[in-house]
């Protein structure tokens, strides 16, 4: 691997120790599953090897589990993929709302 690739591949990871310390803050970044920046009118989406980001007409972002097929809702109302995931809202005074999606893969890895 050439140091340029490295560096590449450095920048996308986050630092979870100086988050946790509070050196440093989470931050959305262009290459998460799902990213907006109202500032400059972008919105990206971006697959990763276990989620595909999908759309629907009807329930909006939705992320699919590539290994189960089970579909994950994003917004809080209740529909039929509600049960695939178990979602819950903290609130931390740094960060502000943190929303946490607990699901469980039906296929052994």
């Amino acid at each position: 691997m050439s140091w340029r690739n490295c560096f590449r591949e450095a920048i996308k990871h986050t630092d979870w120790r100086g988050v946790f310390q509070g050196r440093s803050r989470l931050k959305p970044m262009p290459h998460h599953l799902s990213y907006s920046n109202p500032r400059y009118n972008m919105v990206k989406y971006t697959d990763s090897d276990n989620f595909q980001v999908m759309h629907d007409h009807h329930f909006g972002l939705m992320f699919m589990h590539r290994g189960d097929h089970k579909m994950i809702s994003v917004g809080g109302q209740f529909n039929i993929y509600s049960r695939n995931a178990k979602r819950s809202m903290v609130y931390s005074p740094k960060f502000g709302y943190v929303v946490f999606y607990d699901h469980f893969v039906r296929k052994k890895v």
